[in-house]
């Protein structure tokens, strides 16, 4: 019956057979650990168009058909009027839209990057022009750290909520969509084909590849690979002891 060549005798012992088989695992797995990492910025292709953020309201970004992600920028624009100081709560996490929920809501607990404060325009410091108009911007970075695993079969959200008074600064709003994983919620259950303006997005879209994320189980992985090395070390170590007596 066919089978994998291990290059030992047909009469190993049981635990060299099976620290060779371990080793071969290994080496598959190592060999699949590789990813398509996807950054994407579409405030290139910005018109000039934002939404304002009225008090208590939500707005943000829906990904779909993604595997994980790993960083969003959200670019806050304001016109010349210089925009007041504000603050937002950020969420992440499974979203879903039903009867129940018909604007929209989190599946479980999602991932909270708490309050973050978005100051008065009058000290942003990057600008955008758009025919005639310079634009104020402010980059606000969620980063996960390492990645947000998720599932491609369902849908996820980077919610922002204005928690303070209504503001005069705005998410920009892309209209010529070129973000392919998700689409803008506009706070009123409202979905659209455009998409925020995003400084920077980093994913892993659903496209075949392996994710390398540290994972418990990826680290025990690796670990297992090294203390597989280690066994088999000792054990040639014992086998040549034994030769020289």
């Amino acid at each position: 019956m066919p089978g994998i060549y291990l290059g030992y005798s047909t009469y190993m012992k049981p635990f060299s057979k099976l620290i060779a088989l371990i080793a071969a695992s290994c080496i598959a797995f190592l060999g699949t650990a590789r990813a398509q990492l996807v950054t994407y910025q579409t405030l290139t292709t910005w018109s000039g168009s934002a939404i304002t953020f009225d008090s208590g309201i939500t707005m943000g970004e829906t990904f779909n058909n993604i595997l994980a992600v790993s960083s969003i920028t959200y670019t806050f624009v304001t016109a010349s009027t210089p925009s007041a100081a504000g603050t937002l709560s950020a969420a992440f996490g499974q979203w879903k839209v039903d009867p129940e929920h018909p604007n929209g809501a989190f599946v479980g607990t999602p991932f909270d990057f708490g309050i973050i404060s978005i100051p008065s325009s009058s000290s942003w410091t990057d600008s955008v022009t758009r025919g005639s108009t310079v634009y104020p911007i402010y980059n606000a970075v969620f980063s996960f750290g390492s990645f947000y695993l998720t599932d491609p079969t369902k849908t996820y959200a980077l919610m922002l909520t204005n928690t303070g008074a209504d503001s005069s600064f705005a998410l920009g709003l892309n209209n010529s969509n070129p973000f392919t994983y998700g689409q803008s919620y506009d706070g009123d259950g409202g979905y659209s084909n455009k998409d925020y303006a995003f400084s920077q997005i980093v994913l892993v879209p659903n496209d075949g590849h392996v994710v390398p994320v540290p994972e418990a189980s990826t680290t025990a992985a690796f670990a297992g690979c090294g203390l597989v090395g280690i066994l088999a070390a000792l054990r040639r170590r014992q086998k040549q002891h034994k030769v020289a007596a």
